[in-house]
């Protein structure tokens, strides 16, 4: 297959930033034409994407290192790739995907027609710019390259379940007019979500072109990849200085968000990332209203005023949820009030403990009110994803939305308001149900009553559940059960003498042991009179 592109120039002040800043590590080996080399990190119990980079005289070429598919058999499989040059003027003339699978092999060539200027370093020094910290100097550097998405259809091959390929991504350019080929590959494994009735799965932290640092990712590819993969629904939060005064104007930020759900039929909610003034943190509106003018300024208002105004904004509906509360912009305010969730993963498929030792206290502290209104403060798991990120690649959010549909972006902002969620690193699902009151829920008993719970584990293909953890209110755990050998494990105790919940903690791996990742089930309370 040929295809005419145009390579879209780097531009824009973090572009890639969020990906590549948090790079820690580069490993080395040898690549028959040049140095490769495999690029992953960690933001202090985060979980970043990894990469791959390689050269040829000049020609710099990176991409993950692992590509995902969630829905089996995959029709599409989705390949960012970023193109520079060290030194000298380059001519990136086409870009090819050559797709390896058990049963077969599919091409795709594109034809590009882009001059990139030098970005005068070295190989080296490249992969140090953009793991630094040196914002100028990744703009700088990103200015200068070429980044695309490219998708290539895989549908003839039809994949089954577990099936693992490779991905040949070559760059056919010329330095100073001297050819200049490389080459570099990426995994794949074609994988399935774990499906159970009324449980549906998303990202609800997405960043698109609309925000200053991502580059040539529209909004609806986004949606269009959510669908692709057996997303449920998505929840598109640009940063609101890229929305600016366009929330809401024909062919703007909702309608985009509405086109997109209209082609795909899966909800595609508008959100916003909003920054606290005085470096106090980022927060989600979520639920807001879709036909005002425009949404709460970036760094205009402090915390407690953001949170108010975003609650007022599409009052009683609208509502904050505190991003990434413990990562590289923390939130700074806890004496503020009135926020209705937090991020309990964010890039990360390890919950940091410092996260839920603080969503343990609120859920203390906001117990007396949440036995009279049910609300509390909810958490989720999102990827926050920029450049070379796919939606859910660290950090997913399950949902139970018993009145779901394609178009009814309600059932899944009420589901997570009422907290009905599950918040996973790796798409794996747990949940669980006492006496039958599913999570979010507060059930009424009496003192020394009996009390079921129904713990249910259900896996992404390759991975297994290693453990279920119960814990009580003061974040004590009162039951273990490792390696359970069935989806579903029963547990029976009494319900303690005063006002209380639980929470529940699954924690998954591949089948090899490695990868470890937790899901957060969120709380059933207990109501004794």
């Amino acid at each position: 297959m040929n295809v005419t592109a145009k390579f879209p120039r780097l531009s824009g002040t973090l572009v890639l930033l969020g990906v590549l800043g948090l790079i820690l590590g580069l490993v080395a080996s040898s690549f028959s034409c040049g140095p490769l080399f495999a690029a992953g990190g960690n933001e202090a119990g985060g979980n970043d994407v990894k990469l791959k980079a390689n050269r040829s005289k000049g020609i710099v070429i990176v991409v993950p290192e692992e590509i995902e598919t969630y829905k089996v058999p995959p029709e599409t499989v989705l390949v960012p790739v970023f193109v520079t040059s060290e030194s000298g003027k380059a001519h990136v003339k086409h870009i090819k995907l050559d797709f390896h699978g058990p049963k077969g092999s599919v091409s795709k060539k594109v034809a590009f027609d882009q001059v990139l200027e030098p970005a005068g370093k070295s190989f080296d020094d490249i992969l140090k710019t953009l793991k630094g910290k040196d914002k100028k100097a990744v703009k700088d550097l990103l200015k200068k390259g070429a980044y695309v998405e490219l998708e290539i259809d895989v549908s003839a091959l039809k994949l089954e379940e577990g099936a693992k390929g490779k991905i040949d991504v070559g760059v056919e350019a010329t330095v100073d007019g001297q050819a200049a080929p490389v080459t570099v590959q990426a995994d794949f494994q074609a994988l399935a979500l774990p499906g159970a009735g009324g449980w549906y799965g998303g990202d609800g932290h997405v960043h698109t072109s609309w925000s200053p640092d991502v580059w040539f990712i529209p909004l609806e590819n986004r949606v269009k990849y959510a669908k692709d993969n057996g997303f449920g629904f998505i929840i598109i939060t640009d940063h609101e200085d890229g929305i600016n005064d366009l929330w809401s104007t024909p062919g703007g930020y909702v309608a985009q968000c509405n086109a997109a759900q209209s082609k795909y039929l899966i909800p595609a909610l508008p959100g916003v990332e909003i920054t606290a003034a005085n470096s106090g943190g980022d927060a989600l509106a979520y639920w807001m209203s879709e036909s005002a003018v425009t949404v709460p300024n970036n760094q205009t208002y402090l915390a407690q005023e953001l949170i108010n105004r975003i609650n007022g904004h599409n009052y009683p509906y609208s509502y904050a949820v505190i991003a990434h509360p413990y990562g590289a912009h923390p939130w700074t305010d806890w004496n503020a009030t009135g926020f209705c969730g937090m991020e309990l993963l964010s890039q990360e498929t390890v919950a940091k403990p410092d996260t839920i030792s603080r969503w343990f206290t609120l859920l203390r502290s906001g117990l007396s009110s949440t036995m009279s209104s049910g609300r509390f403060v909810v958490g989720i798991g999102t990827s926050d994803c920029h450049n070379f990120q796919a939606p859910g690649f660290a950090g997913f959010t399950w949902v139970y939305a018993t009145s779901y549909s394609s178009t009814n972006r309600v059932a899944i902002w009420d589901a997570i308001k009422s907290g009905r969620v599950s918040a996973s690193g790796r798409k794996d699902l747990g949940y669980f149900t006492v006496n039958g009151a599913v999570q979010g829920s507060v059930l009424n008993v009496t003192p020394g009553s009996s009390l079921q719970f129904q713990l249910v584990q259900t896996p992404v293909t390759g991975r297994k559940c290693t453990s279920i953890t119960v814990f009580n209110k003061d974040q004590v755990a009162v039951y273990t059960v490792t390696n359970p050998s069935t989806s579903v494990i029963y547990w029976n105790t009494t319900a303690p003498s005063t006002d209380g919940f639980y929470v529940v903690k699954f924690e998954f791996t591949k089948t090899d042991g490695s990868d470890l990742s937790e899901v957060w089930a969120n709380p059933v309370f207990i109501n004794v009179p």
